[in-house]
């Protein structure tokens, strides 16, 4: 039997309790269980913005024989803001002279919100069969419920003097969705040519509906234009609404697959993985009237795909091995277009190689690798849908692009240098391009570097861990309608220079069961933008952070 308790406390009022506890519970331990819950409320940096998050899971295993074991379980979590927007800090006022707001910016209602609450029920059974083979059987039931009342500013630029004439966009909207799962697989050695190998073959897909409900709101007891974002206090009525209760539009998908690989080993020193998978997927939009009658079928398509991939890999000595590796690839999306109808499944190949290997007695691992992606129907924002549009699902329109390819590279070198000190470190490259050789995905890095280190201290100050790390990003850009003057704009590109955070942390252990933690995040304060170009305008990263816990396990 062990457990343990952790409460967090930090900036802009963050509150945290966490409780985790497992054991046996009857018949000498074949039957098992593990509960966890937590808690946690918050304000932000961001004005009017606050949250709480409740989080619960329990499973139940037990060994039913000696080689049957059943696992069932449910996890639920719940989140509800106040203060939400889906609103930017704009970037330029109307007069083309660029803002300089604080990372607090909000013109949101301070009612605003997008509640969530997702249940999960799952089971699981593992059969051992004869010949060192398992059979795995597990299915799950997810529903989900989501909320939204939104107000905020959103749209055209704030007059420098009086600053107003920001737009206000208002919503709301309620969703559900359900989804069953399941997975079936077998799994186990096989001898061919006086060597052992591995196979493993199953079935596995999953239904999912998602409906959104016909609501509206029938009268607005507010501005739909902010008067002076300067002096805006997010205190105004709610708007009166309407529920239904009825479908405006159910999203069905379906997706099944039949799949197999072997993994063969002609020799100690070669490896070669082989599989396939079947799959069949479908999906369509079922409209229904205010009633709830249905009144058309849209979008509705399915694909029937065979993707196999193969693997190889070669050790070069006992420390260093060399792989190579192509699959296909098929990957249904959910990103809509501007009608919104649901983009077809990504499609294409993936080219990867590189070399991997364990040193220091296999304490430290690094790897270096290079890949080539072919992908077609790959979602990119829609530059042609107007300012501030949304989806009815409160989503952004998306539209395929077709012949894309990424090219890249990742180098990453994890483990203990010695018994006191531990580090992590990476590079990664990827330029996506389409098929007319321009660069697309803009909102994404070209390069990316993370680099993480703890140390043990000893004598004296022993049981100490200090650490840090710092994370640089390149540039991110995308095109936007920027005023020149206030009666005229343009099309170019808004960009976030390349920026870099620190992070620092220490950790004291203050006896077998207890331990007090400090974390410091983005150190030097670095003030940038996480995203530019929604609204035209940009999302600010998170100013300095500062937390500290206390865990104590028995």
């Amino acid at each position: 039997f062990t457990g343990s308790f952790a409460v967090t406390a930090g900036s802009w009022s963050l509150g945290r309790v966490e409780a985790d506890v497992s054991g046996p519970i009857l018949a000498a331990g074949k039957v098992r269980a593990r509960l966890v819950a937590g808690f946690q409320d918050k304000a932000s940096h961001i004005d009017f913005y606050e949250e709480k998050k409740a989080v619960i899971y329990g499973v139940l295993e037990a060994d039913v024989t000696d080689s049957t074991l059943v696992r069932i379980g449910y996890d639920y979590q719940q989140v509800t803001p106040r203060g939400t927007t889906w609103g930017t800090a704009p970037l330029y006022y109307r007069d083309g002279t660029p803002t300089s707001l604080p990372r607090s910016y909000n013109v949101a209602a301070r009612w605003s919100t997008w509640d969530r609450d997702t249940g999960n029920l799952f089971g699981v059974i593992e059969q051992k069969l004869p010949g060192d083979w398992t059979l795995r059987a597990a299915v799950n039931r997810r529903d989900s419920t989501s909320t939204a009342l939104l107000y905020y500013g959103y749209g055209g630029y704030p007059d420098r003097i009086t600053g107003g004439g920001l737009a206000v966009a208002d919503y709301y909207n309620v969703y559900e969705e359900k989804e069953t799962g399941f997975d079936v697989y077998a799994s186990g050695p096989l001898e061919l040519f006086g060597r052992k190998h591995e196979l493993v073959f199953g079935v596995n897909g999953y239904d999912r509906d998602g409906t959104t409900i016909n609501t509206t709101i029938t009268s607005r007891p507010y501005p739909m234009v902010i008067p002076d974002f300067r002096n805006w206090d997010g205190r105004i009525a709610e708007p009166v609404r309407v529920n239904y209760g009825t479908p405006q539009q159910v999203l069905r998908t379906t997706e099944t697959g039949i799949y197999g690989a072997l993994r063969l080993n002609p020799t100690d020193k070669l490896k070669i993985i082989a599989g396939a998978r079947r799959s069949e997927w479908e999906t369509k939009t079922d409209r229904y009237d205010l009633k709830g009658v249905y009144t058309e079928t849209s979008n509705a398509y399915s694909e029937d795909r065979v993707t196999p991939y193969l693997g190889v890999i070669y050790d070069i000595t006992s420390q260093i091995s060399a792989y190579a590796s192509y699959s296909d690839l098929f990957k249904p999306q959910s990103n809509k277009d501007k009608n919104n109808e649901q983009l077809r499944p990504v499609v294409g190949s993936n080219y990867e190689g590189g070399l991997k290997g364990e040193f220091l007695d296999g304490k430290l691992y690094a790897a270096l690798v290079g890949f080539y992606v072919q992908q077609d129907n790959l979602a990119e924002l829609d530059p042609t849908v107007p300012d501030g549009f949304l989806l009815p699902g409160g989503g952004s329109a998306y539209r395929p692009v077709s012949g894309a390819v990424t090219r890249g590279a990742e180098f990453e070198v994890a483990g203990e240098l010695n018994a006191h000190w531990r580090v992590s470190a990476g590079y990664t490259y990827a330029y996506t391009e389409n098929a007319a050789g321009l660069r697309i995905n803009t909102l994404n890095p070209r390069n990316i570097v993370r680099i993480y280190s703890t140390y043990d201290l000893q004598g004296a100050l022993q049981g100490l861990t200090i650490g840090g790390g710092l994370n640089w990003q390149s540039e991110i850009y995308t095109a936007a309608t920027i005023p020149i003057s206030n009666t005229a704009t343009i099309r170019s590109n808004v960009s976030q220079d390349s920026y870099v955070l620190a992070n620092l942390m220490a950790r004291y252990k203050i006896n077998d069961h207890v331990n007090l933690a400090l974390n410091v995040d983005n150190l030097f304060d670095e003030k940038y933008y996480r995203r530019v170009g929604f609204y035209n305008g940009g999302y600010f990263g998170e100013p300095r952070r500062v937390t500290v816990s206390v865990r104590a396990a028995f």
